[in-house]
């Protein structure tokens, strides 16, 4: 072999050794080849760990919130695998600290910032968003897109639509990030209830790169702003594409919302069908109840009141009872039904009642945002206005219904009871053969069965069948499953006994004479009542609606209440007077029917020209008719209010309405004692209405008057409990009638503010001003000892009380009765009164003070309470 060979052979054995030797792990080589191995795997590992994370994410139901508008990108919840997005974090961390200039810093810190996102740790999330933007890359879109994620998340909505809007404006945004952008924005949009720039910005996302997830998400959303905004076709078919999602819960929400939708124009039968098929569709078993719902409010929607009533029965008196929220739904829309298809007010009220009683109690937790449209409105509130008119329409029936027997001759008036009450006898017989029937349907073994041989005798099951005897499949035991027949059975019971005061022998105290000095009687061991010295027990005779002469149909029949003299038939129509009023007011300011209310408002002007509450009428048909889009008509009944008597409050309001000066108050207080002692002794001699009404127009007429005022809101309180325990019923109403004229749930809301004493326009008319503050001589001392003491006993709801007391507190503060109206306020609402001491004596006037004068309220047209 020759020397070259020799000489390339060793250079050769040099280099392999070379090489070998670099691979070893303490050469530089080997050292960066183990680094970039390390590297990767603790990368490698990090993504692993967020990866685990991540499915316990999506393992998690994002159910969508029903009183909510969807969310495309629902909020991270609890639940999550959080030592697996920890050990991700950590990982990562690694990563950044040893490799700081690897192009793996921004997916590092990418797995990081979602980790904290997931985690809820949102100020660290942004953090690190906001590096990756600030390093400008390719993953810079990525991270503005989880900024704005996080702070809609961290309830910071401000910034994040500053941030969305920055983002959008840039021209090198790129999909998909641009499109997941645009559904930021349309849910911040819709957070704000500005729908026109939620739907652009939902139509703007669906034109770019979207997965079919956000997509149909995005498709549902859009549906529910265009039902909110009662675009009903394009509702159902932004809902119809959203049937397309792969999410069960979406596309079953979809379809329901869309048959919903399609309902509200069209009358296909075949939409009902639809929702029948879905809901015996085993798959939907856990939404059997919602499906059958929408049933039957499809009836309801599609006009058919019949089949709608007979499916509501069906689902709420079935086998198997629904849960508490499609309970109350379905009474909303029975009440709703009841409202507008067949006008009975009453029936709706108890079903608004029901909807409310059965409802679920919301947290605690405050309403984020505007409510979708199948939220349920407040319907207690509904409840309570439709139940106010219910009760004035039952009023004025009576009236009627009275007054029409009231006037027949003797012997037609008593063939007329005869009728009546057997009418009355065969209804309950038929009452008692259906309930019979249905027990006998639903347990045999229930049966009433006649004992042979044995006259007069029943053999009858155990206690448990006679007790079912008196349930009825439907309406249920006494009824409680009927809510109009137990809200007629309240309304009935207030009407008879008025408020129950929290006493023993509250019935026989009420129906006493001279029930207050009568002592309650007492009960002896063997359960007989036996009166005590000095108190009346009245026989069963007596107990009889017509006494001991009582006759069978009289017996059936309340007749004591039948006017049969002319006196009674007068006071009568008098009271049927002021129901016509307060029945417009009802239909006017409870539920904002002006059409409805004039027609009662003008009955009582045609056929009632010299009642007290004429000139109110006057005043409240010129509001109604302004509420109805009739301005001149209205101006023309002001006109008419001032000629007629310019001196009237009501013609100052009416100035006002047509932004005139109201005329000046009467400029003496002397004036204003001299009026406050006439109502007063009119209170004294038991003229209870003639006494609350003076005492009213007092407080309204001299309202700036930081002396006589507070002593007539006061003696109204006064002359209230006192006429109460007379007659309950009557009082309530004439307070309730008090409170209206003195507008006193407009002036609480308002601000105290000096005013003008001329008139401003008609959107802000000012109040009219008091008169000069002065000491009157011989003042006139309030007998009001005890009050509160009487309250307590009777602590009952008193809500018209507790009003007046409330407003005599918020409006003279500083008046020695203030204080007894706390007293009395805290007493009526069930709380210890307080030991506050009253100040001074109301024998004199004290000293004068200048009272703050508050703006009247601004013209309302449906809901304005001072008429």
């Amino acid at each position: 072999m020759s020397t070259w060979h020799w000489l390339t052979a060793g250079i050769g054995a040099i280099l392999v050794a070379g090489v070998l030797s670099s691979c070893s792990p303490t050469s530089v080589v080997g050292s960066r080849v183990d680094n970039f191995r390390a590297f990767y795997n603790t990368f490698y590992n990090a993504e692993e760990d967020f990866a685990r994370g991540m499915e316990s994410v999506q393992a998690q139901s994002h159910a969508l919130d029903p009183s909510r508008f969807a969310s495309i990108f629902p909020d991270p919840s609890g639940g999550v695998d959080e030592a697996a997005f920890e050990s991700a974090i950590d990982r990562s961390a690694d990563v950044l600290r040893e490799h700081p200039q690897s192009k793996w810093v921004d997916d590092a810190l990418m797995l990081i910032g979602q980790s904290y996102f997931y985690t809820s740790e949102f100020g660290a999330a942004a953090e690190k968003f906001n590096e990756i933007i600030a390093l400008g890359n390719e993953r810079a879109d990525e991270a503005r897109f989880w900024l704005a994620r996080t702070l809609v998340s961290q309830g910071d909505a401000e910034r994040a639509a500053e941030h969305v809007r920055l983002s959008l404006e840039r021209d090198d945004v790129q999909d998909p990030w641009r499109s997941q952008l645009w559904l930021v924005a349309a849910e911040l949009r819709t957070e704000q209830a500005t729908w026109p720039e939620a739907l652009a910005a939902l139509d703007n996302a669906l034109q770019g790169d979207l997965d079919r997830r956000e997509e149909t998400r995005a498709q549902l959303l859009r549906g529910q702003i265009f039902e909110k905004r009662n675009d009903y076709a394009a509702a159902a078919r932004a809902y119809r594409a959203a049937t397309e999602s792969r999410e069960f819960e979406v596309a079953l929400a979809g379809e329901m919302s869309a048959l919903r939708a399609q309902a509200q124009t069209s009358t296909n039968p075949d939409l009902v069908e639809r929702a029948n098929l879905l809901s015996r569709n085993d798959r939907n078993l856990e939404q059997r109840d919602a499906l059958r719902l929408l049933e039957a409010y499809l009836h309801v929607l599609q006009e058919r009141p019949a089949e709608a009533r007979q499916a509501y029965q069906e689902l709420l008196h079935g086998e198997e009872p629904i849960g508490r929220d499609l309970q109350s739904r379905a009474y909303y829309q029975m009440a709703v039904m009841y409202r507008d298809v067949w006008r009975d007010y009453g029936r709706a009220a108890a079903y608004f009642d029901s909807s409310a009683t059965t409802a679920s109690r919301p947290d605690n937790q405050e309403q984020r945002g505007p409510a979708p449209p199948t939220t349920l409105p407040d319907v207690q509130d509904l409840a309570e206005r439709y139940g106010a008119v219910a009760e004035q329409q039952e009023r004025v029936a009576r009236y009627d219904s009275l007054l029409a027997l009231g006037s027949l001759p003797e012997e037609a008036f008593q063939q007329r009871i005869q009728e009546i009450a057997e009418a009355k006898r065969e209804a309950e017989a038929e009452e008692a053969n259906e309930r019979e029937d249905t027990d006998a349907d639903s347990n045999g073994f229930a049966q009433t069965t006649r004992r042979p041989g044995v006259q007069g005798q029943d053999e009858r099951g155990p206690a448990s069948t006679i007790a079912a005897e008196a349930a009825n499949e439907e309406t249920g035991f006494l009824f409680h499953r009927s809510p109009q027949r137990v809200q007629e059975g309240q309304r009935s019971f207030q009407q008879r006994w008025g408020t129950r005061p929290r006493e023993p022998f509250w019935r026989i105290a009420d129906i006493t004479p001279d029930a207050d000095q009568a002592q309650a009687p007492t009960v002896t061991d063997a359960g007989r009542i036996e009166a005590t010295e000095g108190a009346d027990v009245p026989s069963a005779e007596e107990d009889s609606p017509s006494g001991g002469a009582a006759s069978d149909g009289e017996s059936l029949v309340d007749v004591d209440a039948v006017p049969r003299t002319e006196a009674e038939q007068e006071a009568m129509r008098d009271e049927r007077t002021w129901a016509w009023y307060e029945l417009g007011n009802a239909l006017f300011l409870n539920i904002g029917q002006p059409d409805s209310a004039l027609v009662w408002y003008e009955r009582v002007l045609v056929e009632a020209a010299d009642h007290p509450v004429y000139e109110r009428a006057v005043y409240a048909r010129a509001e109604a008719l302004e509420a109805a889009g009739q301005p001149n008509a209205a101006d023309g009944q002001y006109e008419s209010l001032i000629r007629a008597n310019p001196d009237s409050p009501f013609a100052d309001r009416a100035r006002a309405r047509l932004g005139r000066s109201v005329s000046p108050a009467p400029d003496s207080t002397q004036q204003a004692f001299e009026a406050y002692k006439e109502a007063r002794s009119l209170v004294e001699e038991e003229q209870w209405r003639a006494g609350l009404d003076r005492l009213t127009e007092v407080a309204r007429t001299y309202r700036a008057d930081t002396v006589v005022a507070p002593r007539a809101l006061w003696s109204m309180g006064q002359a209230y409990l006192s006429w109460h325990r007379r007659d309950s019923t009557a009082a309530q109403q004439a307070l309730r009638r008090a409170i209206d004229t003195l507008n006193i749930d407009a002036a609480d809301s308002d601000t105290a503010t000096a005013s003008s004493p001329e008139a401003a326009p008609r959107s802000a008319p000012a109040q009219q001003s008091g008169p000069p503050q002065v000491a009157p001589p011989d003042a006139a001392a309030d007998t009001t000892q005890g009050i509160a003491d009487d309250a307590t006993r009777r602590a009952e709801a008193y809500p018209a009380l507790r009003k007046l007391m409330q407003h005599l507190q918020t409006s003279f503060p500083d008046a020695p009765q203030s204080q007894r109206a706390a007293r009395l306020a805290e007493a009526l609402s069930g709380s210890e009164p307080t030991d506050s001491r009253e100040s001074e004596s109301e024998s004199t006037p004290p000293g004068t003070r200048s009272a703050p004068e508050r703006t009247l309220p601004t013209p309302r047209s449906s809901s304005e309470d001072d008429t």
